[in-house]
């Protein structure tokens, strides 16, 4: 099946390659005539083929920012998407091999277009706020794209300069030390990813790329080349080994989302733990992503690996280890030294007694035998109030509303005989 699907695609993919000058400008006006009707571009240029979501949220905004688009530039700030790929290190994008590698098919060889290869930042190839050089492609040693095979689909991309983190913040690849399990994956609420890419919103339809969308999918078996299995493994459509598969039957990843990331939110954090490879040609049925974290030495070799969750630290008024629990109200600091101190009860404090009471019946507070006139007592010297910090305050008898009108009036017709 997986031969099959790789020839379909591939002959899709490549077929417009020997006339692609003569293409160029019919690509360029359907990029245009889809961005006035709103919808997002594709050609049948490298990579188109290439597994957008079916049934997907379009993403907006500031959302997401991590997930970038794969683009060949064909003029000045003309782009073509063709697959999808994950921002893990201000540096360096994860995606699949078979993106920006060859397949043993007979297609032409991927290093002839390389030169025009581009990482674009943003939600849409018409609006995107950054385009990036590619300045090094690292392919898994190990990568194998021929007959009934598609292994090892990883590949690491050296960006020219740093996208940095006011641009697009990055997603951390996930290793195998934190990883999900054949556990979590049967367990009864099972385990619910989001699914990105910039790839066709409709099968059939090779203009329909160009924007993110995204759709939360369940993962059904987890496969890896060693560990344990989930339950739905050595079937048939889950055969092959080192693989996440999701079921595509109500929408997925399509033609264009190929590279694009698995992303599993947990403890406040974003990790890739699929990496979109390969499906069927209907865009439905099953997808099928690589396990990031079975390449977690070749991944490590650009960019750290996350072994153990941050450690909340007790006292910075954060949440650091992502639990939704700040400092001491954090499990893990409630036996420090700085919450065992800060939650103990200060004993009440005894007053002292008073030496010399003068008026049993007022507490033992000396009376006063002249208190003072209250702030609405009237007196020919004005009211005298304390302040907060024990000063006297002196404050003058209000005027009279009427002295004020009449002196109002006064000043009034001083005026208008001056002007005549």
């Amino acid at each position: 099946m997986i031969n099959a699907v790789v020839w379909i695609v591939r002959q899709e993919l490549w077929r417009g390659y020997d006339a692609m000058k003569k293409i160029v400008q019919i690509i360029i006006l359907g990029l245009v005539m889809t961005a006035m009707s709103g919808c997002s571009s594709d050609s049948d240029s490298y990579g188109a083929m290439h597994l957008p979501i079916l049934n997907g949220t379009r993403v907006t905004g500031d959302e997401h920012l991590a997930v970038v688009g794969l683009v060949q530039e064909l003029n000045e700030n003309d782009y073509v998407e063709f697959c999808t790929g994950t921002l893990i290190s201000p540096d360096y994008v994860l995606t699949a091999a078979h993106c920006v590698a060859d397949c043993d098919d007979g297609s032409e060889p991927v290093e002839n277009v390389r030169w025009r290869m581009r990482v674009g930042v943003g939600q849409s190839v018409f609006t995107y706020r950054k385009v990036v050089e590619i300045s090094e492609y690292h392919i898994h040693p190990g990568y194998i794209c021929k007959d009934e095979n598609i292994l090892n689909d990883i590949a690491v991309l050296k960006l020219s300069e740093p996208v940095t983190s006011d641009v697009a913040p990055n997603a951390l690849p996930m290793g195998k030390a934190l990883d999900l399990t054949a556990d979590d994956i049967d367990s009864e609420d099972g385990v619910l990813v989001n699914v990105f890419g910039f790839g066709r919103t409709g099968a059939d339809n090779p203009l329909s790329t160009g924007s993110k969308y995204v759709k939360q999918s369940r993962i059904f078996a987890r496969c890896p080349k060693d560990g344990a299995l989930s339950a739905h493994c050595n079937e048939e459509r889950t055969k092959q080994k080192g693989m996440l598969y999701f079921d595509a039957s109500e929408g997925g990843t399509c033609l264009g989302d190929s590279g694009g990331p698995a992303i599993w939110t947990h403890r406040g954090l974003d990790f890739v733990v699929g990496v979109t490879s390969y499906g069927y040609p209907d865009c439905k049925f099953v997808n099928a992503d690589a396990i990031v974290s079975e390449y977690e030495p070749f991944i490590s070799q650009f960019v750290p690996v996350l072994q153990s969750w941050p450690e909340e630290i007790c006292n910075n008024e954060k949440d650091d280890d992502g639990d939704g629990l700040s400092d001491c109200e954090d499990d893990d600091c409630r036996d420090r030294e700085e919450c065992i101190s800060s939650t103990e009860t200060p004993e009440p404090e005894v007053p002292e007694p008073v030496d010399n009471p003068k008026d049993p019946e007022n507490g033992g507070i000396e009376s006063d035998s002249n208190p003072k006139p209250s702030d609405s007592g009237q007196g020919s010297e004005g009211v005298e109030r304390v302040s907060k910090s024990g000063c006297h305050l002196h404050e003058p008898e209000g005027m009279p509303m009427g002295e004020l009108l009449f002196l109002v009036a006064f000043v009034g017709l001083l005026r208008r005989k001056r002007e005549m």
